[in-house]
């Protein structure tokens, strides 16, 4: 259905289309025709409504392509292996899945929306549709467990660098998990590990990335101290350039 509703706007070609045009097309009540508009546009659909005119479609979210990725991390040879999904529920469980299953150190695990993102200590992440970097890195590094925690600063580290790189900011790590701009949260980082006798068995790498999400794109009570990189400079940023710069610094 959400197709469909899609695919009615696209038709308009930036026109306005009536809820009671989409509802007798759906055989669905209005109130379910705006539910469903608040799902696309979670999804990162830009939609424009009017109480007179109805709905037009201003915007889609830009998707990530495996051609694109792999054009970018081209010269790099850690990642043996990339999964590019729609929707999870957290790429995280994805990648531990894949981590007991045997997956290879630097797989990389990216989706374009996660439904139960979550940061450190339980705490959700919003990552709508298109609009951030999402994704879990497999890791299997030879250390003792006591040494795990460095990992979690090597790669605030890592993603402080590969940030500055593409964008003259001043960013700056809330040691050991944020990034940090104008005391604004833009980034969050997650290492949860599994060990055995003493000795890491795996450690998955969750990095959060908020690059272009807008002021809309936040609940009210997190614009106060969290931005993205769009916001800050005030256009929108190519995601796949981010990831390819973190997997260079990492």
């Amino acid at each position: 259905m959400d197709n469909r509703i899609i695919e009615l706007l696209e038709q308009q070609e930036g026109r306005y289309l009536s809820g009671e045009v989409l509802s007798q097309d759906l055989n669905i009540s209005r109130t379910a025709v705006w539910k469903h508009i608040k799902k696309l546009e979670a999804m990162g659909y830009q939609i424009e409504a009017s109480r007179r005119l109805g709905y037009r479609l201003l915007g889609k979210p830009s998707k990530l392509t495996m051609p694109e990725l792999l054009d970018k991390l081209r010269g790099t040879s850690f990642v043996p292996s990339i999964k590019l999904l729609d929707s999870v529920d957290s790429t995280q469980n994805v990648a531990q899945r894949l981590a007991e299953e045997g997956a290879p150190e630097g797989t990389l695990v990216i989706a374009e929306q996660q439904t139960s993102g979550r940061g450190r200590m339980g705490r959700n992440w919003v990552s709508p549709s298109g609009k951030g970097v999402w994704m879990s890195m497999v890791l299997r590094p030879g250390i003792p467990l006591q040494f795990a925690p460095q990992l979690t600063l090597l790669a605030a580290v890592a993603l402080c660098r590969a940030l500055k790189s593409i964008a003259p900011l001043d960013i700056g790590i809330k040691w050991p998990n944020d990034l940090l701009i104008g005391g604004k949260k833009i980034s969050g980082i997650l290492l949860e590990s599994t060990a055995e006798d003493e000795r890491l068995r795996y450690v998955v790498a969750g990095i959060g990335i908020s690059v272009n999400l807008e002021e809309a794109d936040y609940p009210q009570e997190l614009l106060e101290i969290a931005t993205s990189l769009r916001i800050v400079l005030g256009r929108p940023v190519e995601r796949s350039e981010v990831i390819a710069a973190f997997i260079v610094q990492f």
